[in-house]
Parts: structure tokens; C-alpha cells; sequence
């Protein structure tokens, strides 16, 4: 009788992003009972990170530094994580280049042209978050002012911090490396007597939503697809017992897009009466909001919206319109199998015929083509 694989799965459960992590490994297990794993989150949190001290035949690690405890010896293992990029071992990343450009367009549209970043110094992942936002800055025409915070900054932002965002120009769209540091940020404005989000528009990256709805505002966040990098890791480990060559390359999940919360609720942009026509797009696009729906509840001429927008946006209201409903769209494409006419449903289009139209004007594909392109954890690939 062949002996079922036992696989330590070295992920903390203290944060919701690694929590997501474990749902995606315990998906794939459920799905194809390929092992037996011999540790539980809940010791993993109060005991620290340690291999168990029973025979294991793999791993899934958030930390590679517990290999150094492993007295050398060599199993199929995993890392989840960008720390540590020469070590040899396959692994499944965030695509951090990708999460700042998406940080940065959300603050973009919401029509600021102040944008700074602030990350943890020698820190790789807030360095390449911090690259991709300066990257989409730039693209715009726009200079990013950027901070690197010192290890003492982790627990409060120190007097140098305090100096930086104090002397930016208002008003003020901001992105923090992770979630924590948006949390100590939104303190040191309060401190400052700056108002989020009219004087700084916040974005934080993980999406924990402990941390973002205990945050006074609500933090917005850019949501990783940390399920979606559980599985493939899962994945991975698998091939490998099974005696498949490891990727030259890591595997690289991109992020899902911005969970917007009250932090970054704003339209600073053109006026109150066109601010408030944008925030309408933004938050009815999917109920199906219409070009006259907003001339009519703003009493905006047409024309004066349609220049606006141009001038604002770079595009139409109904560009803008149809850009959100797109937008959500790939998002269900991406997370859910829902039906196509569902979806369509759900954004606002009716139906899946106006949706495919819409996905070949935009993307010369068809929805379904886009799902499979993307392999998540939804499809089960």
C-alpha cells in the first residue's frame, strides 16, 4: 500500500491575507486528497514558525528561514513569498509591480495629482509595489514623492515621517506598502489634523478586512487573489512529489483590483457639481446608470459633463460608464463561474450579448475567451 504524503504547511494564520493563503491549500486537498498535512495554523501562530518533529515528505513555506533549522535535508517544498528571490525553490508570488499600478490608477481616478508612496526600506515586496506605482505616476505625466520608512516606523511613524507628509501638497492621494502601515498613516493624519479623505486619499495593499474596517475611516485596499496563490502552491507541491521538474520561474498571481472604502471616497476633481456627477458613474455604473440618469440627477448640461469628463478623465461618461462595468466584469470573470448573462446582469449590461459586444470593442476577445486566459482558482486549473 503506497503511504499517503505528510506536508507541513508553515503558513501564519494571524494575518487575513495568509488566512486566504490556507483556504486555497485546503481547497486543492479537499479537491484532489493528495497528502496529509501534519501541522495546524493555530500552533503555527502561538508556537512560531517550526517544522514538526515527525517525518514530513514536503512543505509549503511563508518564511524560508525555518530551512536553516532542517539540518539539510532536502524535500519538495514551496515558498510563498518574494523575500529571499535567490533562494532555489520554486515559489508563488504577488505580482507587487501590478499591485502598485493599481494603487495608483484607483487614486488617479479619483482625480488626484499628488500622488506619494510609502513603504518599509529594504523591504523587496514594498520596493517593487513602490516601482509599479511610480511607474503609473510617471505614465501620467505626474511626479511621485516616496518615503522609505525605517524598522522603527513598523510599530509608529517616526518624526521624519511626520515632516514628510506634513510638507506634501494637498490635497493628497497616498499608498502604503501593506495595511498596517495604511493604519499607523491614518493616525499619524489624524494627528495632523488632515482630513482622509479630503486632504489624503489612503491606500493600503493585503485587503485584510480586519484591519481595514477597524481603521477610522475604513482603509481602502488593494485585494490580493492570496486564495487563488494558496491553491497554486498546493498545486505545485504536488507536481513535485509526483516527480515533476520545479518552473524555471516563479509562479506570479496578479492582484484582483481595489476594495475602495471610505479612506479613498473621493472625487477631487472639477468642481463639486462634476465631482458628484463621477462619483455617480462610479458607484451606479453597475446598476445600469445612464448618461441622461446623470444629466438629469446633477442638472449638468450634457455638454458641460461630456467636456469635463473629457478634459478630466481623458474619455466620455459613457466610456467612464462602460470602463467600470468592464471592469467588474473581468473581476466576476476572474473570481466566479458565473454564467455570462449573469454577469452581464450584475454590471449593469442586461445582457450576454451586450457584454461580449462590449468585451470585443474593448479587448478583441470574447468573456469567455478572457476566463480562460486567466487560470484561477474559480476555473479550478
Amino acid at each position: 500500500m503506497v503511504r499517503t504524503p505528510r506536508i507541513a504547511v508553515l503558513v501564519p494564520n494571524f494575518l487575513g491575507v495568509t488566512r486566504a493563503v490556507l483556504g486555497g491549500i485546503g481547497q486543492y486537498t479537499r479537491e484532489h486528497d493528495p497528502w496529509i498535512i501534519v501541522n495546524n495554523p493555530w500552533q503555527v501562530a502561538e508556537r512560531g514558525l517550526e517544522l514538526p518533529r515527525q517525518p514530513i515528505d514536503g512543505a509549503i513555506l511563508c518564511f524560508p528561514d525555518i530551512l536553516r533549522k532542517w539540518r539539510g535535508r532536502r524535500i519538495p517544498t514551496v515558498l510563498l513569498t518574494e523575500r529571499f528571490v535567490d533562494a532555489p525553490l520554486p515559489r508563488v508570488i504577488a505580482d507587487s509591480a501590478a499591485i502598485g499600478r493599481l494603487a495608483a490608477e484607483h487614486l488617479l481616478d479619483c482625480g488626484l495629482r499628488h500622488l506619494a508612496f510609502i513603504g518599509y526600506a529594504g523591504a523587496g515586496f514594498a520596493q517593487r509595489r513602490g516601482a509599479g506605482f511610480v511607474q503609473a505616476t510617471e505614465q501620467a505625466g505626474l511626479t511621485c514623492h516616496i518615503f522609505w520608512a525605517h524598522h522603527q516606523d513598523r510599530k509608529f511613524p517616526g518624526a521624519a515621517v511626520r515632516r514628510w507628509l506634513g510638507a506634501l501638497p494637498k490635497p493628497l492621494g497616498l499608498m502604503t506598502c501593506n495595511d498596517h502601515l495604511g493604519m499607523l498613516m491614518l493616525g499619524l493624519c489624524r494627528e495632523l489634523d488632515l482630513r482622509v479623505p479630503a486632504d489624503v486619499a489612503l491606500v493600503g495593499v493585503d485587503n485584510d478586512e480586519l484591519v481595514c474596517d477597524y481603521c477610522s475611516p475604513p482603509l481602502s485596499s488593494v485585494q490580493l487573489d492570496s486564495r487563488n496563490a494558496g491553491y497554486r502552491a498546493a498545486q505545485l507541491l504536488h507536481g513535485l512529489l509526483r516527480g515533476r521538474k520545479a518552473p524555471a520561474r516563479a509562479i506570479v498571481i496578479r492582484p484582483l483590483g481595489v476594495v475602495r472604502r471610505q479612506s479613498s471616497d473621493v472625487v477631487a476633481i472639477g468642481g463639486e457639481v462634476v465631482g458628484r456627477a463621477i462619483k455617480l458613474m462610479r458607484d451606479r455604473s453597475c446598476q445600469g446608470i445612464s448618461v441622461a440618469d446623470v444629466v438629469r440627477l446633477t442638472q449638468l448640461a450634457r455638454r458641460t459633463l461630456e467636456k469635463a469628463c473629457r478634459s478630466l478623465l481623458g474619455r466620455s461618461p459613457a466610456e467612464e460608464i462602460r470602463r467600470i462595468q468592464l471592469a467588474r466584469a473581468r473581476e466576476l470573470l476572474r473570481t466566479t463561474l458565473l454564467p455570462i448573462g449573469a454577469i452581464a446582469r450584475q454590471v449593469g449590461l442586461g445582457e450576454g450579448k451586450r457584454l461580449s459586444e462590449a468585451f470585443r470593442r474593448d479587448a478583441s476577445q470574447t468573456p469567455s475567451q478572457y476566463r480562460r486566459g486567466q487560470q484561477t482558482i474559480a476555473t479550478g486549473r
